[in-house]
């Protein structure tokens, strides 16, 4: 299976990267586990947009983590193009954090509870701002990661 790289996380232990990527054929989120070492992401330059292949296997773990998959056989394919990676956002991206992990927040809530975790822990927003500069309406996506 084929996935294309969207989240570099880094941890307090400097030698390890968590990454996780979208299927392009079916836009499941995937995240390799165990982590890798940061030595390999740099060696096979594994940033955003890349895209890797290999054995993804199912993972023993818990809500909200179900992105999690066991990896084997793992190698470089190379960069997606600039069009594939916005589709690839664009496809998977939510408009709210509430729609991204299916959860109902109350005003000024800043954290989901461990007592309902979500189905999921990796979304990416699209964010839309209308700015209004001399009646013209500019529409800005921005997008953000690992949420």
């Amino acid at each position: 299976m084929r996935i294309i790289i969207t989240d570099l996380t880094r941890f307090a232990n400097q030698d390890i990267v968590c990454i996780a990527g979208i299927n392009p054929e079916t836009n499941e989120c995937i995240r390799p586990m165990p982590y890798i070492l940061k030595s390999s992401c740099r060696k096979h330059n594994i940033l955003p947009g890349a895209i890797i292949e290999g054995d993804f296997t199912p993972y023993q773990c818990d809500a909200p983590h179900m992105e999690d998959k066991n990896y084997a056989n793992l190698k470089l394919i190379g960069p997606c193009s600039s069009e594939e990676f916005k589709k690839i956002l664009e496809i998977t991206s939510c408009l709210s954090v509430e729609d991204g992990f299916g959860v109902t927040l109350t005003p000024n809530q800043k954290y989901i509870s461990h007592n309902s975790p979500p189905t999921k822990s990796i979304i990416t927003l699209s964010l839309i701002l209308l700015c209004h500069i001399r009646n013209v309406i500019i529409l800005l996506i921005l997008y953000t990661f690992n949420v």
